[in-house]
Formats: C-alpha cells, sequence, structure tokens
C-alpha cells in the first residue's frame, strides 16, 4: 500500500490568523481559512496516490514535530483537526490517521554552543528517523498519539512532505541540512547495493530490500496576513536538487562518474515533460522539457568512453557531441532550466573542448591524447593514463619517421600494427635524432606502466605514491614532447 509520512513542525496555532492556502504551481487549495494548512498535507498526499496508482487517503500518517506547549496546544485542538481531516479522508480514515509526536527542547537549543554533544545534534539524529523512509521506532523523544501504530512501526513510506513553516527559529535549517544528508545516504546505499557484496553488505547488497522515498518539502510564507487572505505554501522541492547537480557534476568532472548526472536529468526531464503535457505545451516547449536528459545522456557516453579509452569514440563523437549541446541552444536552455548548472557549464566546456579531432593517430589526434593523459591524472584513472600516453607514444613515433596511418578501421589494423612494432623494437637501441626524445621517454614509462597493468605482482613494485609521481612526470613530459610535433 502507499504510504505517505507528513512531517509537520509546528508551533502554538492561535498565534496564527486563519487564512486560505495555496500550494503554488500544483493546483491545490485550501477551502476555508485555516491556522494550519493541514488540508495542503493531505491533498498533495492524495494526489501523490493518485500518481502512484492508489486510492486516496491510503497509508497516510502523521508526525508533528515541536515543543511541550506545541504538544499540548495540539492536543487540545486535535478533535477539531480529526473533523476537518474528515472531509479530505472521510471519517472512519480521520478518527484512526496514525499521529505521533517528536519532542524537542527549546531551552536545550537557546544554549547550543555548536561542540559534539551539542542539542542540535541530538536533534539531528531524531529528526533522520522520522526523514529516512524506514518504518519508525517509536520510542525517547518519539511517541504515538492516536491511530494504528503498525503504521509506523511496520510500513515504510513511499513519500515524505515535510513542512517546515512553524519550526522554532533554527529547527528548519536543521531540518533541510537533515533532508540533505538522508537523501545522499540513500543515493550512496543504493549504489552500494549494486555492487556483488550482498554477505558482507547485508541487505546493502539487495537492491530491493533497500526503501527509497520520494520527498517534498513545503514552506508557507505567512507572516501578519490579514484573516481569510489566501497564502501561498511554496514547494521547495525542486531547490532540495540543488546540492545533487553539483555533487553529480562533482561526481563528473572530478572522478568521470556520470551515473548520478544520467540520473537527476532523467528525473528533471521527467517532472517537466509531465507539467508541460498538463499545460499543453507546443512541440518545441516538450522537447525543451528533455533537454536536462539529453545531457545526462551526453555525459553518460562520454563517461563510458573514457572508462574503456575508446579514443575514437571520444574525440570523434562524444566530446564533440556535449560540446555541440553546451554551445547551442541546448546548452543556454540547460543554464535557463537549472540555473546551479551555470557556472559548471562553462568549466565543462573548456574541459571538453580539447578532447575534440577529426582523427586518433594524425597531429590532432596525438594533442588531443596528450590533453586526456592530463585528464586522466585529474581523474586519478592512472591505468587508463598509462594506456593513453603508450598509445600517444607510438602515434607520436609514426609522426616522426613519416609512416602512414590510416584510421582505425577494417582496413588499417595490419599499419598500425607494425607501426607500433617498430616503435617497440626501437625502445632501448641506438636512437635517431628525430625519434631520440620519444624513444627515451618511451623506455622511462615502459616499467611503470607495466608494473600498474600487472597490478605490482613483479619484482621489485612500486608503491602507489612511487607510481603517482612517476606518472605525473611523465605525463608532463609527454604533453612537452608533443608540443613541438608537425605533421609529415
Amino acid at each position: 500500500m502507499m504510504h505517505t509520512r507528513i512531517v509537520a513542525f509546528l508551533g502554538r496555532s492561535e498565534k496564527n490568523e486563519p487564512c486560505h492556502y495555496e500550494l503554488a504551481g500544483m493546483g491545490l487549495k485550501t477551502t476555508k481559512p485555516a491556522c494550519v494548512h493541514h488540508e495542503i498535507w493531505i491533498k498533495l498526499a492524495n494526489q501523490l496516490a493518485q500518481k502512484s496508482g492508489g486510492p486516496e487517503g491510503s497509508g497516510v500518517s502523521l508526525v508533528i514535530v515541536g515543543t511541550d506547549e506545541t504538544r499540548a496546544d495540539f492536543l487540545e485542538q486535535s478533535q477539531r483537526l480529526r473533523r476537518e481531516i474528515a472531509l479530505y479522508l472521510g471519517n472512519d480514515a480521520a478518527r484512526t490517521l496514525p499521529i505521533t509526536f517528536l519532542r524537542y527542547d527549546v531551552a536545550a537549543l537557546r544554549g547550543a554552543t555548536g561542540q559534539q554533544d551539542d542539542p542540535f545534534w541530538a536533534l539531528f539524529e531524531e529528526l533522520r528517523r522520522v526523514l529516512s523512509p524506514e518504518p519508525l521506532e517509536l520510542r525517547g523523544d518519539l511517541t504515538h498519539i492516536q491511530g494504528d501504530r503498525d503504521t509506523f512501526t511496520k510500513e515504510a513510506a513511499q513519500n515524505i512532505i515535510v513542512d517546515v513553516t512553524h519550526g522554532f527559529r533554527a529547527v528548519p535549517i536543521v531540518a533541510v541540512a537533515v533532508l540533505q544528508f538522508v537523501l545522499a545516504e540513500r543515493r550512496s546505499v543504493l549504489r552500494q547495493a549494486e555492487l556483488p557484496l550482498a554477505p558482507a553488505m547485508g541487505n546493502r547488497g539487495n537492491r530491493s530490500a533497500i526503501v527509497d522515498a520520494a520527498h517534498h518539502i513545503l514552506y508557507a510564507a505567512q507572516e501578519d496576513v490579514p484573516r481569510g487572505q489566501v497564502v501561498p505554501v511554496w514547494n521547495l522541492t525542486p531547490l532540495m536538487a540543488a546540492p545533487r547537480w553539483a555533487a553529480a557534476l562533482d561526481a563528473f568532472m572530478c572522478y568521470g562518474r556520470a551515473d548520478d548526472l544520467q540520473a537527476l536529468g532523467k528525473e528533471e526531464a521527467s517532472r517537466r515533460t509531465n507539467e508541460a503535457h498538463a499545460r499543453k505545451a507546443s512541440p518545441e516547449q516538450l522537447v525543451d522539457a528533455t533537454i536536462v536528459e539529453r545531457f545526462g545522456d551526453a555525459a553518460a557516453a562520454l563517461a563510458d568512453d573514457l572508462a574503456f579509452i575508446r579514443l575514437r569514440d571520444l574525440f570523434t563523437r562524444s566530446a564533440k557531441h556535449m560540446k555541440e549541446l553546451l554551445d547551442g541552444r541546448d546548452g543556454e536552455q540547460l543554464a535557463t532550466q537549472i540555473p546551479p548548472l551555470r557556472g559548471a557549464l562553462g568549466r565543462l566546456q573548456q574541459w571538453v573542448a580539447p578532447l575534440i579531432s577529426t582523427n586518433v593517430l594524425r597531429r590532432e589526434g596525438v594533442d588531443a591524447i596528450a590533453h586526456l593523459a592530463m585528464l586522466y591524472g585529474l581523474l586519478q584513472r592512472f591505468a587508463e593514463q598509462a594506456v593513453a600516453v603508450r598509445e600517444g607514444l607510438v602515434s607520436h613515433y609514426a609522426l616522426q619517421v613519416g609512416h602512414h596511418q590510416a584510421e582505425p578501421g577494417l582496413a588499417c589494423s595490419d599499419p598500425r600494427r607494425r607501426i607500433d612494432s617498430k616503435w617497440g623494437r626501437a625502445i632501448g637501441v641506438q636512437h635517431q635524432p628525430s625519434t631520440a626524445e620519444n624513444l627515451t621517454l618511451s623506455e622511462k614509462a615502459k616499467n611503470p606502466r607495466n608494473d600498474l597493468i600487472h597490478g605490482g605482482v613483479n619484482d621489485d613494485p612500486s608503491t602507489a605514491d612511487e607510481l603517482r609521481k612517476q606518472f605525473k612526470k611523465w605525463t608532463r613530459e609527454f604533453q612537452q614532447l608533443v608540443a613541438s610535433v608537425r605533421d609529415p
């Protein structure tokens, strides 16, 4: 059954004038003035249930977060709250609506110092429990008020609606920090579940055993409004994706991983496409709604070519496609749709541009390999770096001796094999002036490269730190070597 957990931060209701609420952009409005926008919570929960194919009111539970004063006030008003909720869930569901209360101590928070045992960290851990999708353990400051306890203790949440409107001072900031932590933790656990480590990781090795949830964060901008006025409830959920985009871009540009970027692109494109269909958008607007998905797919193709050292595909396809996407209208739309990407997209353009080449084996391709070798070093991909420099040295050697090289394909494997063999035989023998620098560097790089490729299972293997320094040194020397090359 679909289960939506509503986590609401409440203050004393009599402090607020009753007003109408409207969830901006989602067409959800309250039918009569109220001090607390519970009607919006329930309507959003119903909408989420319908999107998942479930009946309205299926599996809704409520966690109130507040002080002892809030608890007393909530209990006093709970009968009225149930009557109003019955309008949307029905009398039986309202009467049995599962409700718990998470208490925090205002006095302790006022004395917080920011140290390790700070009360804010205790609150962090309690909020982490209710904002994680797993079933709740009702203990300590989390107590049961009414309804079916099993909903909390046995059922995981598929959706979690978080309303931070009435949280005490900095408490909403703590809630947002916890929510970001929970989302990052879920992504890490789900990624680890894809690894073949089930015996060592328990349920972490079984993706189907891991509970995930969609989180929605709301805030009602209520500040001394006249009685009965419409107050917007801001859906802050899209803003929660900003740190995810930053982390996904960091993973891509620092480690060469694009899985998070691709997943985010698909999520965002799906959301925008649904919204575009709902407002009967034009064909061009529907295409624009998928720009983020095309960006994620382009990043994934580039990451795959980097991971498997597909030089021709990397230089002539994936890097070129990424630059064309960023340079064109799609790039402008991408920066407009996802503002946090704007600065990173410029850096990504600079990152990709030197990788573009119409060939692999001529001067232009050797330049691209030199940049790629440096990039692999930045990505800490030393095995790939070793392969790139080796192939670059072979191509550089071919240019120096005037050997004709066709592009890789059905008709050129023999010429490439011959020049590769000739280069290998020349290492360690008397050098011609035109190839002396190449072969000297090739000889120096040979042992560290073999040491890495064979996993250190050889005589007198180097330490990781020694190999890193050696790779950095001879990659820089290779770049200097390539800078002076000329096409024959």
